[in-house]
């Protein structure tokens, strides 16, 4: 089976339009292996055709969706499919044709979801990791799951057209196709409550349905949203149904994001009876823009970072060479100055000169010149030190900024953990001390640069917050790399309090701190182990309560 191969298109659009038909081969192949594997084969034609069929018909949809706005595309009519809607009719048909032909619902279910693993596989292999990749994938996820739900309303029609015992099993499997939808569902009150919800409803809010039916659904809203919930349900009986964004509240804390999509729900007389509410979570997709906007601040303070050491950089040399002039020939002045003074001392002379002498001892005595040239060669050899510490953070500042929208590139780690502790020493607010135990003959790791440099600083500063917090005068944060088989790991050591048993299956997650208000963000250890799975890298730790804690992070040789 021919491998695919990464796509040089500028636009994911023309991305798509581009590889989607000429991967048809491939995306056929994959699908038959699912279907194999997972034992659908045998309720499956078994002509080569009828398989690429079926992919170039899906292919068409979603290639035909790509001139529809992208908002339209994750929708939910209440009713059939519109004629310029090309995946909602796909799916119309594909339901149909299935559901006649007698498959089984779980069978054309779980073979769809495999349809929507192969392709997304494939746009995983066709771009390069970033935000094209990103989009296309979001793109044809939100394509499969309106599939899905035109399916399931087909589906339900056409179990409404059946009756006696027929019916009864459709309205079962129909109530099975709204549990496993992949958004929430709920049925809406006039006044606001819960008079329906599916599974998935409860598992978004971490919460047993029997909490959440019969309940005011501003109950499960984040106080800060509730006001924006309300107005949005007494609108629907205007018949507004705009999207709208809230927060929900998770039954153990942690954040929930989602888009809600609201339909009213008109009686035969046109009295407003509720609304139908679908909710999408996009949590995920909330966490991975807040942590592009932090990394293109991060680039961006890298690029200023450049610039700043280049400013910097210009005069030091100046003033570099010039004390190291001084340096130089001050000694020799120096002597001179012994020299003069012997000639005075030797020199035969009036009351002219006898005058001078008085008026250069007075001079020396009032000026302490004494202390000032025994000090002046010490003063300028620490001046040339200070210029030299200087000029290494500089260094340590491009070497930082270069490593910036670079690409994936090999590097010396050994070098990089030395740019990067460098700039943690200078960006740390505690006084915590810093040290390194680094293995010889590394080989070198291909990564991104800059995406090793902000791993590693997060988890620097991370450890010197904990090491501070221990208030031991003697604690060093330690940063150690070693060699393990084919991967180079790279170990972060705090002597810490220790992460506590009943939140260390949070410290990852974004926006999580146990800092006070202002003191942190929350989106360290998130960023760092966003970056350590970009590089088919893990990040873990180990820690003991009171004595501190080790994170590793280890990255394969590629």
């Amino acid at each position: 089976m021919e491998s695919p191969t990464r796509s040089s298109a500028s636009s994911w659009r023309e991305a798509l339009q581009e590889f989607l038909p000429a991967g048809e081969a491939w995306l056929m192949e994959r699908v038959r292996t699912y279907a194999a594997t997972h034992g659908y084969a045998a309720y499956t034609s078994s002509l080569v055709e009828a398989w690429r069929a079926s992919i170039a018909g899906l292919t068409v949809a979603i290639l035909d969706a790509l001139s529809l706005p992208e908002r339209s595309v994750v929708e939910y009519p209440q009713s059939g499919p519109a004629r310029d809607d090309p995946i909602a009719a796909f799916a119309d048909a594909e339901a149909a044709r299935h559901r006649q032909r007698g498959v089984s619902l779980a069978m054309f279910w779980g073979l769809l979801k495999y349809y929507r693993r192969a392709y997304l596989e494939w746009i995983a292999a066709r771009f390069p990791p970033g935000e094209e990749e990103r989009r296309a994938a979001a793109f044809a996820a939100a394509c499969f799951e309106r599939m899905e739900y035109v399916f399931v309303l087909r589906w339900a029609q056409l179990s409404g057209q059946e009756h006696g015992v027929a019916l009864a099993r459709s309205e079962a499997r129909y109530r099975t196709l709204i549990d496993l939808m992949h958004q929430g569902l709920a049925v809406l009150s006039p006044e606001g409550r819960v008079d329906f919800a599916n599974d998935t409803l409860g598992e978004l809010l971490g919460r047993p349905l029997a909490d959440i039916v019969g309940r005011p659904f501003a109950d499960s809203v984040r106080p800060e949203d509730r006001e924006r919930f309300l107005e949005a349900l007494a609108g629907r009986r205007r018949g507004l149904a705009d999207p709208y964004e809230i927060g929900l509240c998770r039954e153990d804390g942690r954040p929930l994001c989602v888009m809600a999509s609201p339909s009213p729900i008109v009686g035969p007389d046109g009295d407003y009876q509720g609304s139908l509410e679908v909710y999408t979570d996009v949590t995920r997709l909330r966490q991975l823009e807040s942590r592009l906007a932090t990394a293109k601040r991060l680039e961006a303070i890298g690029h200023l970072a450049g610039g700043v050491a280049h400013e910097i950089n210009t005069p030091l040399q100046y003033v570099s060479g010039n004390l190291e002039f001084a340096r130089n020939n001050a000694p020799r002045i120096l002597s001179l100055i012994d020299r003069y003074e012997d000639a005075l001392r030797l020199a035969q002379g009036g009351p002219e000169l006898e005058a001078k002498r008085r008026e250069i001892e007075e001079y020396r005595r009032d000026n302490d010149l004494e202390t000032v040239l025994a000090e002046l060669p010490q003063a300028l050899e620490e001046s040339l030190t200070g210029t030299e510490r200087v000029a290494g953070f500089v260094r340590s500042i491009k070497r930082f900024a270069r490593a910036e929208g670079m690409g994936r590139q090999a590097i010396d780690v050994n070098e990089a953990i030395l740019a990067t502790v460098e700039m943690a020493r200078s960006a740390q607010e505690f006084a915590v001390c810093l040290e390194t135990d680094l293995a010889d003959s590394l080989p070198p790791l291909c990564c991104v640069p800059g995406d090793f440099n902000q791993l590693l600083l997060c988890l620097l500063l991370n450890a010197a917050q904990a090491t501070e917090q221990a208030g031991r005068a003697d604690a060093c944060v330690r940063v150690e790399s070693r060699l393990e088989g084919g991967n180079v790991t790279v170990s972060v050591i705090d002597h810490g309090p220790g992460i506590p048993p009943e939140i260390q299956d949070k410290i990852f997650n974004p926006f999580y701190t146990t800092r006070d208000v202002g003191k942190g963000g929350g989106q360290g250890l998130g960023i760092a182990l966003a970056i350590a799975e970009k590089h088919k890298g893990t990040l873990r730790f180990v820690t003991t309560p009171g004595r501190g804690t080790t994170f590793h992070v280890t990255f394969p040789l590629e």
